[in-house]
């Protein structure tokens, strides 16, 4: 991607992050440590707040990078091409050549990056409850860093999978749609039309938590 700075390549796909991926980091790592470790473990020094927040925050993008490459290593093993991945502001994009010709092909692809991020939070969730001290003095900031990592991946998999186009759950919406009708020009336009409906159930969301928080 133009713009976009190369960092290494994993099983023959580049990995690049965008200038924009800096800005991120920066506001993350911010209201982590000054926010949300703070609200939740008052018993930290500031300085193990910072160091979580970082530690988090570069957590949080190698679970993007995995997320994308759930989606690259499915492409992949339906026998497209992938060009690339690239970190963004908030997010990453995989940069697959070509479309999927079969339903189920597409379905898998949508899908994989989604169950990677929820797989990740799980696991990271299941060790916090196991060995989560029984005395809140006693919660390291290893503890508070594999909280916020596993949450955070739970999130960002329920979120990709809404059904809103283009998105991973607007695209795994089509694929079923597809699969159900056969006809991929009626799938697109059920997944675009229930994309605008979740848009706009966002927005006003994000409106009414405006006046309401």
């Amino acid at each position: 991607m133009r713009g976009s700075l190369k960092l290494f390549s994993i099983y023959g796909i580049p990995v690049d992050i965008n200038p924009t991926w800096l800005i991120a980091v920066v506001i993350i790592t911010w209201s982590l440590s000054t926010g949300a470790y703070p609200a939740f473990f008052q018993m930290w020094s500031p300085q193990q707040y910072w160091i979580a927040g970082i530690v988090t925050t570069f957590l949080l993008f190698a679970s993007v990078l995995a997320h994308e490459l759930g989606h690259s290593f499915a492409a992949l093993a339906q026998g497209l091409k992938v060009r690339g991945i690239t970190l963004l502001l908030f997010g990453g994009v995989s940069r697959i050549q070509g479309k999927a010709t079969r339903p189920r092909n597409e379905f898998l692809i949508a899908f994989a990056g989604p169950a990677v991020s929820l797989i990740i939070g799980l696991v990271l969730i299941v060790w916090w409850i196991k060995f989560h001290p029984s005395h809140e003095y006693m919660v390291t900031p290893l503890h508070g860093i594999i909280f916020f990592t596993g949450w955070m991946n739970i999130l960002v998999a329920g979120f990709n999978l809404l059904p809103g186009y283009p998105m991973d759950g607007g695209r795994v919406l089509r694929s079923v749609v597809w699969g159900f009708t056969g006809n991929t020009r009626f799938a697109s336009k059920v997944a675009l039309r229930v994309g605008r409906v979740v848009f706009y159930l966002l927005i006003g969301w994000g409106v009414w938590q405006i006046f309401n928080g």
